[in-house]
């Protein structure tokens, strides 16, 4: 059995990356440098499947304590009444950060908030960086003093957390890692300021994209099999976090479309009646405004994207067509889960 089982181990399951990219001499530089997009991905023998990463992935996050990561909170008050939020990671003492260093901007994931970040955090400041996750409404852990939200990111939110950071580092270059669905937004954000010719960021990575959120495609993949259980699990977070408020008002004085969104049966379904609660007049005005697709094409900032290829979000036509600048894939490690036996620093 042991024989069996490392041979099908060796035969099937440990895979080389698959690196999509430009051939410009830019991206070939960068590409030489990264060591961890040419090694093999070996998952833990008995997490080598997608599903089973995700246990892994929890039972990891509940083992850490976290004792090295502490956060500083900046609350942002915006114009409509709303609040989103900085929390600015404070740098171990081993690590001393130059208060002009880059500044590593990261956008967690759907329901997620500072805490999910802790391994993008400790890399930044590994790396000389400092490291700043910025909350989106409904995440600051405390009643959202409008009902208005933002299931995968506001770009007008995003500029105005980009702004303060600036403020507090104007000589720092910036930097944005996106997680899950906080891609979204990274992507949008990205491909909007250059197409205005603004370059706020240097460079750009993303982790388990979820690209093209077109009604119909943005959670598609999780209607089968046992892809289901994470569109289940994650409405019924979705509909904690962010409608759970709202739920013990009265419903005639509820926002139009909060019916309707406690009512979804689907991730899909709370997308199609939650234009709305977003800000927007029809299904159509969300979509041309949120999709990370529609602006893609603009972007000129180096991007990095990870993908697993049996992530239930991120299917692999969408992130063939998503045109920046690099691209690399996994062969496993379903939504954010890719943990590597043996792992080479990037």
């Amino acid at each position: 059995i042991a024989a069996g089982t490392a041979l099908y181990y060796f035969a099937f399951v440990v895979r080389q990356p698959k690196v999509r990219m430009s051939s410009s001499r830019f991206t070939q530089q960068v590409f030489s440098k990264m060591p961890s997009l040419k090694s093999a991905f070996r998952p833990p023998i008995f997490a080598f499947n997608g599903h089973l990463q995700i246990i892994l992935m929890q039972i990891m996050q509940r083992l850490d304590s976290r004792k090295d990561i502490q956060f500083a909170r900046e609350h942002v008050p915006l114009k409509d009444g709303g609040e989103v939020a900085l929390d600015w990671a404070i740098p171990p003492d081993i690590f001393r950060i130059p208060h002009h260093a880059p500044v590593v901007i990261i956008l967690h994931t759907i329901t997620g908030d500072s805490v999910d970040c802790v391994q993008a955090i400790r890399s930044a400041h590994k790396a000389g960086m400092h490291a700043v996750v910025f909350l989106r409404r409904g995440h600051l852990g405390i009643p959202r003093p409008t009902p208005q939200y933002n299931l995968l990111g506001s770009t007008a939110d995003m500029r105005v957390m980009v702004d303060r950071v600036h403020r507090k580092h104007p000589m720092s270059k910036l930097l944005g890692i996106g997680i899950s669905a906080g891609t979204g937004c990274l992507v949008r954000y990205l491909g909007e300021e250059n197409l205005s010719n603004r370059y706020p960021f240097v460079a750009g990575a993303c982790v388990c994209p979820g690209y093209d959120t077109r009604l119909g495609l943005a959670f598609a993949r999780m209607k089968h099999g046992l892809f289901g259980f994470y569109d289940w699990y994650i409405l019924k977070v979705v509909k904690r976090v962010f409608l759970q408020q709202l739920q013990s008002e009265d419903l005639a004085r509820m926002p139009k479309g909060t019916k309707e969104c406690l009512e979804a049966r689907s991730l899909g379904e709370l997308q199609e009646n939650g234009y709305m609660l977003e800000g927007f007049d029809s299904v159509e005005e969300y979509v041309d405004n949120t999709n990370p697709v529609g602006v893609a094409s603009h972007i000129k900032t180096p991007m990095l994207a990870l993908n697993a290829k049996d992530d239930p979000v991120s299917q692999l036509p969408q992130f063939i067509r998503l045109s920046v600048r690099r691209v690399g894939c996994t062969t496993e490690g379903i939504m954010c889960g890719q943990y590597n036996l043996f792992r080479v620093p990037a």
